[in-house]
């Protein structure tokens, strides 16, 4: 009986956690995205990559390379007229941030970052499209 009753104090304990760890790292986490998405619209390629995973980064070995992807795979990121957090999650060393963005043909498009704390900064690890109506984070 004493078990049952101690899950759900251990549950609200680790949500209140939780909670507490992502309003400390939120507004890191969403300067980071801030400023690789106004490095797109400098079109400064450099400071864009500067952001990246070391993963992506062995993926996409120049900024050049990488702005390329980015330009032809993501192109609403690439001219983004703004964009907008709606929900990050905290899981371990991992932070998952939903990014709404508005393009500059005025198309929107929701994004999930992944991020993790590398040498005591965050870095962008992935970015993955998804519809708003199929995901909850």
């Amino acid at each position: 009986m004493k078990k049952i009753i101690y899950i759900p104090i251990l549950l609200f304990i680790l949500t209140i956690i939780s909670y507490g760890a992502e309003k400390e790292f939120r507004p890191q986490i969403e300067k980071v995205i801030t400023s690789q998405f106004n490095a797109f619209k400098e079109k400064n390629l450099s400071l864009a990559y500067s952001y990246a995973s070391p993963e992506i980064k062995r993926q996409y070995p120049s900024a050049e390379i990488f702005g390329k992807m980015v330009k032809n795979g993501y192109s609403d990121i690439w001219n983004s007229k703004s964009h907008t957090f709606e929900g990050l999650k905290l899981k371990g060393e991992m932070a998952f941030q939903m990014v709404t963005v508005i393009s500059s043909n005025n198309t929107i498009n929701n994004y999930l970052y992944t991020l993790y704390n590398y040498n005591g900064d965050w870095v962008i690890a992935g970015v993955m499209r998804y519809r708003s109506d199929s995901m909850g984070v």
